[in-house]
């Protein structure tokens, strides 16, 4: 999920109810959630939980991206070694020995592109063309929508994208290819 909005939109206010649900719903032997924070104060309240692993240092985030994409790799593997073709048939399969879900939330992509844009690039691009049938999945937040930051790699690779009001309509063309976002309340 690619999620833009300016600030004070409600971006914040949409992830922070993902994870919540997500946390209702799941236990720590279910999945476990990443979050990057460059702000250091969207998810530090996460800090703590079992199955919740809270990273704010951008060289960190970088690193998780880069582990993330083993993972997937690692994960296709044991899928195909097993016979199966996703994440649920595997652990139907395997009740005694599931694949945990992996859900990672970036707060601020803009961050992560301005210090290491083309590591950060590619590991969103390949994580988002072929991790969910492992069970990895992303939700990239953004207040700046512009091409240096959602770049059409990014975009074209996020199959949900969530618009909240934005400052212009060049950024709302470019979160869903028309107009219409900076309107909103």
């Amino acid at each position: 999920v690619l999620v833009a909005g300016a600030s004070g939109s409600g971006k914040s206010v949409f992830v922070q109810g993902m994870i919540v649900s997500l946390l209702a719903k799941h236990t720590p032997d279910d999945i476990d959630i990443y979050m990057v924070d460059p702000k250091m104060v969207e998810f530090s309240f996460y800090k703590g939980l079992a199955h919740c692993h809270v990273v704010t240092e951008t060289k960190n985030a970088v690193e998780l991206l880069n582990n993330l994409t083993k993972v997937m790799d690692d994960r296709y593997r044991e899928l195909s070694a097993a016979g199966c073709r996703d994440i649920e048939s595997y652990n139907e399969k395997f009740a005694d020995h599931k694949m945990k879900r992996v859900v990672l939330f970036i707060d601020e992509l803009a961050d992560l592109i301005k210090t290491s844009k083309k590591s950060v690039e590619t590991s969103i691009v390949r994580i988002a063309q072929k991790a969910r049938a492992c069970g990895i999945h992303l939700v990239i937040a953004t207040q700046y929508p512009v091409r240096e930051v959602v770049t059409g790699l990014i975009k074209q690779n996020m199959p949900t994208k969530v618009c909240f009001a934005v400052t212009s309509a060049t950024a709302s063309c470019l979160m869903f290819g028309r107009g219409g976002a900076e309107k909103l309340m």
